[in-house]
């Protein structure tokens, strides 16, 4: 058994959130803050490396090798995917007056990116994949509604309401589903979904 300690692959850096661990737990990304904010992608075969500064990263695929978030952009701020590869690419928004959008999930193998959009009538759901970009997957929620979470191959989502009163969960072949959480959802809120979404 190795011990890896994460105080010393940042030194005097505090981390501002918990790092992100691939599937086969080979990589993690970082999230630092001392003077300001960095983000680090730390691989056993590759040791760390700093990130782009404009990104912040939500996922990581099984390997670790495709990192999803959003980015700053010049006009503003939209989903990304990165590869060590291509570097950064933005994945596109819906259009608005202020449009935003971040990718929140990955598959394991990196090809099929869901994430949420702005759009005149609320947030959207969206689905990327090199096949399809930035396709609508969910129309936007009633309420303020937002996507929560992913399954492992990014096909099965969970969802709640704006004041996570309520939860969903949704597939291609049922649509959502409201889920009936015990003691309320007040009481007892959803934090993820299992890899097969069951």
């Amino acid at each position: 058994i190795s011990v890896l300690r994460i105080q010393d692959l940042v030194g005097d850096r505090f981390l501002s959130n918990a790092p992100l661990l691939s599937g086969d737990g080979s990589t993690m990304v970082l999230s630092t803050f001392a003077t300001q904010s960095e983000l680090f992608l730390w691989n056993e075969r590759a040791g760390i490396e700093p990130l782009p500064s404009e990104i912040w990263v939500n996922d990581l695929s099984f390997d670790g090798s495709t990192l999803v978030g959003g980015g700053a952009f010049p006009l503003f701020q939209q989903a990304i995917r990165w590869t060590r590869e291509f570097g950064v690419e933005g994945l596109g928004v819906f259009p608005g007056l202020l449009p935003f959008s971040q990718a929140l999930s990955v598959s394991g193998d990196g090809q099929r990116v869901v994430g949420e959009s702005s759009t005149p009538l609320g947030i959207a759901a969206f689905e990327w994949t090199s096949a399809s970009p930035f396709t609508e997957l969910l129309p936007p929620l009633l309420g303020g509604g937002r996507l929560h979470a992913a399954n492992a191959d990014a096909r099965v989502l969970l969802t709640r309401s704006a004041n996570f009163s309520s939860w969903a969960r949704w597939t291609p072949q049922t649509g959502a589903r409201e889920l009936a959480l015990p003691g309320g959802a007040f009481d007892l809120s959803p934090e993820t979904l299992s890899g097969d979404g069951r």
